[in-house]
């Protein structure tokens, strides 16, 4: 009989094989007693190091086109998945301790979320953005706050795509990733689209990763903001 794993984290290989191969070496770490699988989707002309593959030979991973956008990637991790609850995380993201244990519990008790995301800090604990209000015409980057000493998960109606979990059922209802977006905005359209059928969102403080290597927010994309714009406009109609 096949084992149903609780979690599926998606990830596409960002090119640095330390940053992977940290993120899953805290994933063997830390998940317990999570059940989770892991997979990893890399272009064919850059491929991770055989040793990663020898290193972590539970890990599935899968060889993308070149001309494939992050986003295909991700939603190629997704149709692999296989357990009750999926999630896309970056791999600059360094799981700690019952953080999984955490989030999971969280939406096994209650079932109106559908989509949950941890506090994200970086090394020397400052809280990032990753979570909060939906892009707007005048507001393209994530602001506002997201207090540490909050004990209760926050509801929001954005959680960024680098550390997500959502429930199966969210995918069934609403489908994949919109391909139509090349890198930014992905995520906030899927947590639009969740919101419109009726799922609740949320940021649980009380669960922590670690960004290893924070970036700055990228300069939005005309495009990519163009068409959530669109698609959240026409929605609303």
């Amino acid at each position: 009989m096949e084992i149903i794993p609780d979690l599926s984290l998606c990830l596409a290989y960002s090119g640095s094989p330390e940053q992977l191969h940290d993120f899953l070496a805290a994933l063997v770490a830390t998940a317990d007693p999570v059940a989770c699988e892991a997979i990893v989707v890399y272009r064919a002309s850059t491929p991770p190091p055989a040793e990663l593959f020898r290193t972590h030979p539970a890990v599935l991973f899968f060889e993308e086109r070149d001309d494939a956008t992050a986003v295909a990637a991700m939603n190629q991790a997704l149709r692999l998945a296989k357990g009750r609850y999926l999630s896309l995380w970056q791999d600059s993201i360094r799981l700690q301790p019952r953080t999984l244990y955490q989030l999971l519990t969280l939406l096994d008790d209650r079932p109106e979320l559908g989509l949950i995301a941890p506090r994200l800090v970086t090394p020397d604990h400052t809280t990032l953005i990753n979570a909060g209000p939906l892009p707007s015409l005048f507001r393209h980057q994530p602001d506002g706050q997201i207090p540490a000493e909050q004990a209760t998960p926050l509801p929001a109606a954005w959680l960024s795509g680098q550390a997500l979990i959502f429930r199966r059922e969210v995918l069934d209802d609403i489908g994949p990733l919109d391909n139509g977006f090349r890198a930014g905005y992905a995520d906030a359209d899927f947590c639009r689209r969740a919101a419109r059928e009726g799922w609740r969102l949320a940021l649980d403080p009380a669960a922590v990763a670690i960004d290893s290597t924070p970036a700055d927010h990228p300069s939005p994309c005309a495009g990519d903001l163009a068409r959530f714009l669109l698609r959240k406009w026409l929605a609303s109609r």
